[in-house]
């Protein structure tokens, strides 16, 4: 499994478990410990995208607007990568043949 995919993967994870938790507004903020999330390096980049808000110390909440706009920001990000690497692949393949 790539590693893209797994990041993917934790984003979904970390999104779900909040949801379940009921941590989407600021009266429901809960601690990492209680939505089964680890603080490493992915949740603090969703955190300073917003995607996560730190209500008091310790204690977080989802924006779930921001989390739909970051996973999408992430799809269009891979499907331009994508885009740009068949562009290269083919002009390669026209100019070597």
């Amino acid at each position: 499994m790539s590693a893209a995919a797994v990041i993917s993967m934790r984003i979904r994870r970390n999104i779900r478990r909040f949801r379940e938790a009921g941590a989407l507004s600021p009266d429901q903020a809960i601690s990492l410990e209680q939505a089964g999330v680890r603080d490493f390096w992915l949740f603090r980049r969703m955190l300073a995208y917003g995607v996560y808000i730190e209500q008091s110390p310790g204690r977080y909440w989802m924006d779930e607007q921001m989390a739909e706009e970051y996973r999408h920001e992430r799809r269009m990000r891979a499907l331009f990568i994508t885009a740009i690497l068949a562009i290269v692949f083919l002009v390669f393949y026209v100019f070597a043949r």
